[in-house]
Order: C-alpha cells, then sequence, then structure tokens
C-alpha cells in the first residue's frame, strides 16, 4: 500500500511539476531542482539533505500513524524501494525511456522484492532477527551493495565496453 502510494505521488509530482508546459524543464528534474538555483554548493547540499531528511520523516510519520504499520514493517518495505531504485536505475540504465516508466519499474520492482523477500523470511526458522528486520537488510545491504558494486567495477575500465 505505501509502496503504491509512493508511486502514485511521484508519477503525479512528475504530470504536473514537467508534463508539457510544466513548471520544471525535463533535464532539470531529479538532477538536483529546486536546489539547483542555490549558488554556494555546501548551502545546496545541506539544503538537499534536509530536504531528503524532512520528506523520510514524512513518510515515516505517515505510514506509522496514518498507514499503522509497525517500524519493521516499514523499514522493509524501505529497504525493498531502495533496492528496487538502485536496480532499475543502475543496471537497466537508459532502458527505460521516461521518469513514469522509470518510476512504475522501481514500483513494480519494490513490490515483487519486498513480496518475494517476505515469502523467503517467513518460512525461515528465526532465532534473533523478525523476518522484516531480515527483509531490510537484504534489500539495504545485501542486494544494495550488490548493485552498486556490481555498477561500480563492471562499468569502469577495463571492464566496461566502452
Amino acid at each position: 500500500m505505501a509502496l503504491a502510494a509512493a508511486g502514485g505521488i511521484a508519477i503525479l509530482l512528475y504530470e504536473s511539476l514537467v508534463a508539457g508546459d510544466g513548471l520544471v524543464p525535463p533535464g532539470e528534474f531529479g538532477g538536483g531542482w529546486p536546489f539547483r538555483a542555490i549558488g554556494s554548493r555546501a548551502l545546496r547540499l545541506a539544503a538537499g539533505n534536509a530536504a531528503v531528511i524532512a520528506g523520510g520523516f514524512v513518510v515515516y510519520l505517515a505510514l506509522a500513524r496514518a498507514a499503522d504499520l509497525e517500524p519493521a514493517t516499514i523499514s522493509a518495505v524501505a529497504g525493498a524501494a531502495v533496492a528496487a531504485g538502485l536496480v532499475v536505475g543502475m543496471l537497466f540504465e537508459g532502458w527505460l525511456t521516461s521518469m513514469v516508466t522509470e518510476l512504475a519499474g522501481v514500483a513494480i520492482a519494490a513490490a515483487l522484492l519486498y513480496a518475494g523477500l517476505k515469502g523467503y523470511a517467513h518460512v525461515v526458522g528465526w532465532t534473533r532477527a523478525e523476518p522484516e528486520e531480515w527483509i531490510a537488510y537484504a534489500g539495504l545491504n545485501a542486494i544494495g551493495a550488490g548493485v552498486i558494486l556490481h555498477v561500480a567495477i563492471g562499468h569502469r575500465w577495463p571492464f566496461a565496453s566502452r
């Protein structure tokens, strides 16, 4: 539910801000807007990081209070979403033709990843961790780090195809 809501919000933002004669040119959406206008790099990075942290806090509160999800479930969904974003953004770079298809790809991949990890986690006997905690670990650390290392090593000389 949270993933579908996040995907819907992302598509709504894109369609209202970028599509047609939107407020933001397509090349700037996701490329630092609205922080691109801040001249000082230190201030731009601080403002961008503050916005990400504030956005994460608002989403957490919404999921914890409005959707009544447990913190471990929120972490597990977030882990699957981050891993899906890395897979789609880094491994399928350039394959999807628009921001909408990329967001849809991330939403679908996150839902499938969460469902698959949850299906596995609930058939394993756990002694020290809960299934949702393992799902968060698997998404953020195992899959996310693996994708980053794959791209960092595989897309560099001498392995790059360019």
